[in-house]
C-alpha cells in the first residue's frame, strides 16, 4: 500500500493529508462526548501506525547499504534538481503523520502538552530506526529523515489543534 501511495502525484498526497486532517478533526468533535472509546481507538491506530512505521522502515529491508549523512536538509539543497528527492522527503512526512494524528488524541486529557509529546516520540522512534537502518546495513542513516518524520507527526497533531478549536468555538455558541 505504502509503495500504491508513493507512486501518486505529490499534490495528490498534500491534498489527501489536508482533508485527512479536516475529517479527522470532524470525527474528534463528534466523539468528543464518547471520550474513552475515542481514546482506545486512537491507541489502537497509533499502535498499528508505529507497527506500519517500523514495517517500513526495518523489517521490509535487506541488508546492503550503511552511510551515515549528517548535514541537515542536504537533500532539499542538493544542487541537482530531481523530484524524486522531494517525493522521498513528501514520503519521509506522510509516514509520521498518521502516528502524530492518532497518538494525540490517544494522549489523556490531563496531559498538558500533547504535540510536544507526540513530536517527542516520534522524533525518538525516527533516531531509533535510523540508528537501526545504519547498524543493520538497511539503508542510509539521514538527519533529514529524522527531522522530516518529526515535522510529519506535527502536522498529524495539528488536527488535535484544529479540533480544540472548533469544540470551543461550539462551547462558546
Amino acid at each position: 500500500m505504502f509503495y500504491y501511495i508513493y507512486l501518486r502525484p505529490l499534490w495528490i498526497i498534500c491534498l489527501c493529508m489536508f482533508v485527512v486532517v479536516l475529517v479527522y478533526s470532524a470525527l474528534g468533535c463528534f466523539f468528543l462526548r464518547a471520550s474513552k472509546a475515542w481514546r482506545i481507538i486512537n491507541l489502537c491506530f497509533s499502535v498499528i501506525s508505529v507497527l506500519a512505521i517500523l514495517y517500513v522502515t526495518i523489517l521490509n529491508r535487506e541488508s546492503g547499504e550503511s552511510e551515515i549523512i549528517f548535514i541537515p536538509l542536504c537533500s532539499l539543497f542538493d544542487k541537482s534538481v530531481d523530484v524524486e528527492k522531494y517525493r522521498v522527503t513528501l514520503m519521509n512526512i506522510f509516514l509520521f503523520f498518521p502516528l502524530g494524528l492518532s497518538m494525540t488524541f490517544a494522549l489523556p486529557n490531563r496531559c498538558k502538552h500533547p504535540i510536544f509529546l507526540v513530536m517527542t516520540f516520534s522524533f525518538l522512534l525516527s533516531l531509533v530506526i535510523e540508528i537501526s537502518q545504519y547498524i543493520f546495513r538497511l539503508g542510509r542513516c539521514e538527519v533529514d529523515d529524522i527531522i522530516m518524520n518529526t515535522i510529519g507527526a506535527f502536522i498529524g497533531a495539528i488536527a488535535f489543534m484544529l479540533s480544540s478549536i472548533i469544540v470551543k468555538n461550539k462551547e462558546r455558541k
